[in-house]
């Protein structure tokens, strides 16, 4: 997940079974957990990918 770039506009990039990397255009990274729930695909921020790891 390093390898994600800025871009102009916000995108995620799907790392598998729900878990997101949503990118902002000024290079800041957070974790998006997605699920699906009587119909509904709500979303929970797990917090800002830490660039030190």
């Amino acid at each position: 997940m390093k390898a994600a770039r800025p871009r102009s506009k916000p995108y995620c990039v799907a790392d598998g079974d729900g878990l997101v990397l949503w990118v902002t255009p000024d290079g800041t990274k957070f974790w998006h957990f997605r699920y699906r729930l009587h119909g509904k695909q709500p979303c929970i921020s797990m917090g800002r990918y830490a660039d030190g790891c």
